[in-house]
């Protein structure tokens, strides 16, 4: 709907309520196409929180070998632990779950090992 706003909340953080106004859309009539682009310029996904820390440390050892070294390397992906939110729900027939961002972005099922 024109000059109403497409999002309630400007973070996005589930505990802020709905991200997306429901007021904003609406649905386009049976076999026709919306005046919607793919994108809608005025919705971002929330902020992208995490620190990816790498130290190295890189020592020559010229007595034993020309080219030999040994390093040291410690990696630490998403330091400081910092939740990772995905896309809000974007189906008009579900009014409980539209606009509400439910799911974890960085959340990855573990495998099943034998």
């Amino acid at each position: 709907m024109p000059g109403v706003p497409q999002t309630l909340s400007g973070w996005g953080k589930p505990s802020d309520g709905p991200y997306l106004n429901r007021a904003a859309f609406a649905a386009s009539a049976p076999f026709t196409f919306g005046n919607v682009g793919k994108n809608l310029p005025s919705v971002r996904l929330p902020f992208n929180y995490e620190e990816d820390v790498i130290i190295s440390k890189r020592t020559y050892f010229d007595v034993v070998r020309e080219g030999f070294n040994a390093e040291f390397r410690a990696e630490f992906y998403n330091l400081l632990n910092r939740t990772v939110f995905g896309g809000p729900g974007n189906n008009l027939n579900t009014p409980q779950s539209f606009g509400i961002i439910g799911t974890q972005g960085n959340y990855r099922v573990p495998s099943s090992s034998p």
